[in-house]
């Protein structure tokens, strides 16, 4: 929204109304009252209170449940007791992921407030700070709110003037809102300019790196350590109840920012993984050895004014093993629509499985949107045929005469123990599976 101003002065008190309505205007367009700016730093810590109570509560009732089911009734027999555990192992997981679904929702809901927040911009001052002056290659270091946040470009015969007048510079940027290691939150520059003696110098981040992003999405980030800082309530491993939980500070390592264009805008998804452990970076040490990893996905698109955060999902999933996790791809799914694509498998007491898992990014929030199944093996834990199954799925990812989305084909073949007369033997079989994007998610079509 731009308002002419003009500059020839008819009247003193014509002029200051005239700026003052030029500057409010302005002020207005870009978000920049300071009451509303503390109004969402609250707002986005109360929303990260209310996701925390969430998880609680749901891992409470799972809790719950799990525990009241394997408790044995004042009259109940043995047999009956032994029988009912076994037959609600079956049911034990439908339920879980009933009160998963359930409180997914409510989740998305409180995720989708808080990506609108962080996807706001707020015009305000700030005071730069500058490290030592590169000579060679003409730039300052530059910290903002005590955090660094790029090399400032400076002519040679501008810095000593620049340097020593630093703190009576005009310094104004648009911000966005981030979380600290702390869950509170904090501003980040986007950019902005920085006037010294008259002359004006342009700040930016036009140029999105993995230290400007991880410090977007977490904050803070340690450029020695290469890593960020943040908190979590979790399991306290050392204490006798395993229901026991803490705030633990975690510690976040980048592992890629992917590139790509949605709806003509360009956009960039960060992927970090976390763990407990100090900044020794021992990737199998950051949770236990055999654990996979936290990971935390954030997405960035660019502006007029640079890169800005639009959605941010620190704790999404944990994948992977010995302190280390998969790095997935960038899938598109749809007509300007991608998600990531996990390839997994696991290996566990002598049964083996592969799944693909998409985490949707196109629909306001960061979630999983297919969980697949492409490989099984449980020959090692089997005694006979009985139960056994042995096979292998290849995906195929096609445009859908129905929706936006693509369809998603599995066909899957292998082995399968079959009775025959009196005893189980291997027989081949094939089948094809079809996944359609409704309601926030594919579902199969059989």
């Amino acid at each position: 929204m731009n308002i002419y101003c003009p500059k020839i002065i008819i009247l003193y008190a014509l002029q200051l109304f005239v700026g003052l309505f030029c500057i409010s205007s302005f002020v207005s367009a870009q978000n920049t009252s300071p009451t509303e700016l503390e109004r969402d730093k609250k707002l986005l810590e109360s929303i990260v209170q209310e996701i925390e109570k969430l998880d609680n509560e749901q891992r409470n009732e799972i809790d719950k449940l799990q525990s009241s089911s394997r408790e044995k009734g004042e009259f109940e027999t043995t047999n009956q007791f032994d029988k009912r555990v076994t037959d609600g192992e079956e049911k034990w997981s439908e339920i879980s992921a009933e009160i998963d679904y359930q409180d997914g929702v409510k989740r998305d809901s409180l995720y989708k407030e808080l990506n609108e927040i962080l996807s706001k911009k707020y015009l305000n001052s700030f005071h730069p700070m500058l490290g030592t002056y590169d000579a060679d290659n003409q730039r300052f270091p530059l910290y903002i709110n005590g955090e660094f946040f790029d090399q400032l470009s400076i002519p040679l015969a501008d810095a000593p003037t620049f340097k020593s007048n630093i703190d009576d510079a005009e310094a104004i940027g648009h911000f966005g809102l981030a979380l600290n290691i702390n869950n509170k939150a904090s501003e980040y520059l986007i950019s902005g300019s920085i006037k010294v003696l008259g002359k004006t110098y342009s700040v930016g981040n036009q140029l999105l790196t993995i230290p400007k992003a991880m410090r977007m999405a977490f904050g803070n980030y340690d450029l020695t350590a290469k890593a960020s800082k943040w908190s979590l309530r979790l399991q306290d491993y050392e204490a006798e109840d395993n229901t026991v939980f803490k705030v633990t500070t975690l510690y976040a390592l980048p592992v890629d920012l992917k590139d790509y264009v949605e709806n003509g805008v360009s956009k960039k998804v960060l992927i970090a993984i976390s763990g407990r452990e100090e900044l020794s970076l021992e990737k199998e040490s950051f949770l236990c050895h055999g654990c996979g990893t936290l990971f935390s996905i954030a997405v960035f698109r660019q502006g007029s004014n640079g890169w800005q955060v639009e959605q941010l999902r620190k704790q999404m999933k944990v994948h992977g093993g010995d302190g280390d996790g998969p790095n997935p791809k960038l899938q598109k799914i749809g007509d300007e629509k991608y998600a990531l694509r996990f390839d997994l498998y696991y290996m566990q007491m002598g049964h083996g499985s592969g799944w693909t898992e998409l985490i949707g990014l196109s629909e306001g929030t960061i979630r999983r949107i297919a969980y697949i199944k492409t490989s099984a093996d449980n020959t090692g834990e089997m005694e006979s045929n009985k139960g056994v199954e042995v096979s292998n799925s290849k995906i195929t990812i096609t445009p859908s005469l129905s929706s936006g989305y693509f369809d998603i084909s599995v066909f899957t073949s292998g082995k399968i123990g079959k009775l025959v007369g009196k005893r189980y033997v291997l027989s081949p079989f094939q089948k094809t599976q079809t996944y359609t994007y409704q309601h926030g998610k594919y579902r199969s079509k059989q």
